[in-house]
């Protein structure tokens, strides 16, 4: 039945996998980890993306490299929407973007991550959550 259940998950990656491989050549894609994560996002299940999207977020503040900070901001934002309403965590996830938004200097990864926020509060279902996150905790406005 899992086999059964995935099929078709699998079926939309295999092919979004060869779309991107005949646009791109096997150097460029291998670049850009957002590509990886737009085909490779459908095998992760709720609790695995909510982790990955916690640590990457936990790591931002560790990553000196403003180039590697962008692709962390960038692989968050391409997840959030190739999987957004696969997302069970919001609460936990948000709870970590309040907290590390005043310690990301970089101004466009701050805007990245913030367009992660837009991404959730944008889907009905975690609308209440998002806005209840944002009154709780001070968020730095630029």
């Amino acid at each position: 039945s899992y086999e059964k259940k995935n099929h078709p998950s699998l079926r939309r990656a295999m092919k979004k996998c060869r779309e991107l491989l005949e646009l791109y050549s096997i150097k460029r894609f291998y670049s850009c980890p957002f590509k990886i994560a737009q085909v490779f996002e459908v095998f992760l299940n709720s609790n695995e993306l909510c982790q990955f999207v916690m640590t990457t977020l936990d790591s931002l503040e560790y990553l000196k490299n403003p180039c590697t900070q962008q692709s962390a901001g960038e692989l968050l934002i391409t997840l959030v929407k190739n999987a957004e309403s696969r997302f069970e965590k919001v609460p936990e996830i948000m709870g970590v973007i309040c907290a590390r938004l005043s310690i990301i200097s970089q101004p466009r990864v701050r805007r990245q991550i913030i367009n992660t926020v837009s991404l959730f509060i944008s889907r009905p279902k975690y609308t209440d959550t998002v806005i209840s996150h944002l009154l709780c905790h001070p968020v730095p406005y630029d």
